[in-house]
C-alpha cells in the first residue's frame, strides 16, 4: 500500500488594503487571489473589499505564491488590465505552513475600457449570439 502524500490543505490567508489610482480606498471592489505556479482546475478565491478598501482571503486552497488583482467589471477592473492576463508584473506574496498569513496591499491600475456589442440581424431582427472581432 502506498501512502497518500498530498500536502495538507492550506489554512493560509492574505489580507491588505486595495487603493485606486489616487490612493483612495477602493470600496466594494471584487478581488481575486491568483496562485502562481499551480495548474488551475478550480475556482479561484474571490472577496469584496469593505468601505475602507480592506480585504481578507481566509483558508486559501493551496500553500505557495499568490498575487491579488481587481476583477470587477462593474467597478471597471478586468483580469486583462491588471491580472495575470495583463502585461504588468503584479506583486506577489507567499503563504506557507511556517508563515500562514501574508499582507499584500493592492494598487489598482486605471479602470479598463469595456466595449459592449449587441448584434442583431438587420433583416430578421434576431440576436446574433456569437462573433469574432479582430483588432489591428
Amino acid at each position: 500500500m502506498t501512502q497518500d502524500r498530498a500536502q495538507p490543505r492550506s489554512k493560509g490567508s492574505i489580507y491588505g488594503v486595495a487603493v485606486d489610482q489616487k490612493g483612495r480606498p477602493a470600496k466594494g471592489v471584487g478581488l481575486t487571489a491568483f496562485p502562481l505556479g499551480v495548474a488551475l482546475g478550480a475556482r479561484l478565491p474571490r472577496v469584496t473589499s469593505n468601505d475602507k478598501g480592506e480585504y481578507r482571503f481566509e483558508t486559501l486552497p493551496w500553500w505557495g505564491r499568490y498575487t491579488v488583482y481587481g476583477e470587477d467589471d462593474d467597478a471597471g477592473y478586468s483580469i486583462f488590465s491588471n491580472g495575470p492576463a495583463g502585461d504588468g508584473q503584479p506583486p506577489e506574496v507567499e503563504v506557507t505552513p511556517e508563515h500562514p498569513e501574508a499582507e499584500l496591499n493592492v494598487h489598482l491600475p486605471p479602470k479598463a475600457g469595456f466595449l459592449q456589442i449587441h448584434l442583431t440581424n438587420r433583416r430578421t431582427k434576431v440576436s446574433i449570439s456569437s462573433m469574432q472581432i479582430d483588432l489591428a
